[in-house]
């Protein structure tokens, strides 16, 4: 525990402690993967974008393309010289 607070900030490593004290992990393993997930992985924070429901009306898609729903008769499967053929 004390190597961790040599690499890491005391107080990144203080709250790592709260925590595994609430779920009762005393780990020294346990503390420094909680610590190094937090150090690897950081969300930088974005603006956040909302719409309004009037943008939503002015919304344009283009018609969908049905063309392969469309069926394509296959030469000479029914038709035959002989007519309909009755088993």
């Amino acid at each position: 525990m004390v190597a961790l607070r040599d690499i890491y900030a005391p107080e990144v490593v203080s709250r790592a402690m709260e925590e595994a004290l609430v779920y009762e992990a005393f780990s020294s393993e346990y503390i420094a993967n909680l610590v190094e997930q937090r150090a690897r992985f950081t969300p930088e924070a974005s603006a956040l974008h909302l719409t309004r429901r009037g943008d939503l009306l002015d919304v344009r898609l283009a018609p969908p393309d049905l063309s392969m729903y469309h069926a394509h008769p296959q030469p000479g499967a029914h038709d035959s010289a002989e007519g309909p053929h009755h088993g």
